[in-house]
C-alpha cells in the first residue's frame, strides 16, 4: 500500500528540514514522525523543523490527542530528537495551541509555528540554552 504522504529532508546549519506533503491523517502523522525520527537518527541530527503546510485536510481534536498523549510519547528519543518545530499553516491556530499543549504536557520538546523563522528562531534558542 502506497504511503498518503511524502517526505523530503536535508540538513541545514544542524537543522533537520523535512517537508511533508500528501493527506494529513493520523496514519500519515504516525508514519512521518517515525520517518523523521529515523533520519534525526541516520543524519546525526537532534533538532528538526517539519513544514507541513503540503498537507491537506487537518486531524480531528481525537486524533491530535491520540498521536501526542498516546505515540509520541512511545516515539520520543531525546538521544535522538531534543526538540521539534512544526511549521503549519495559518488559520488553525487553535488545532495548534492543543496540539502543542498535550505534547508539552507529555514531555516533549515541540512548538507549532505558522512561520519557518519562528520555528528555526526557537530550535536556535534551544540550542543556545542547551549550551549554558
Amino acid at each position: 500500500m502506497a504511503k498518503a504522504y511524502e517526505l523530503a529532508v536535508q540538513v541545514k546549519d544542524g537543522v533537520l528540514w523535512a517537508t511533508a506533503s500528501g493527506t494529513r491523517s493520523l496514519a500519515a502523522v504516525l508514519g512521518l514522525t517515525r520517518d523523521i525520527m529515523q533520519a534525526c537518527a541516520e543524519l546525526g541530527v537532534k533538532q528538526a523543523l517539519v513544514d507541513v503546510r503540503g498537507l491537506k485536510g487537518q486531524l480531528e481534536p481525537t486524533d491530535s490527542f491520540e498521536v501526542t498523549s498516546r505515540h509520541y510519547p512511545a516515539m520520543r528519543n531525546r538521544r535522538v530528537m531534543t526538540h521539534c518545530a512544526i511549521v503549519d499553516r495559518k488559520g488553525a491556530e487553535a488545532n495548534h495551541a492543543f496540539f502543542e499543549n498535550v505534547a508539552v504536557n507529555r514531555g516533549l520538546n515541540l512548538r507549532v509555528v505558522t512561520d519557518a523563522e519562528a520555528g528555526l528562531a526557537w530550535l536556535k534558542a534551544a540550542a543556545d540554552e542547551a549550551k549554558g
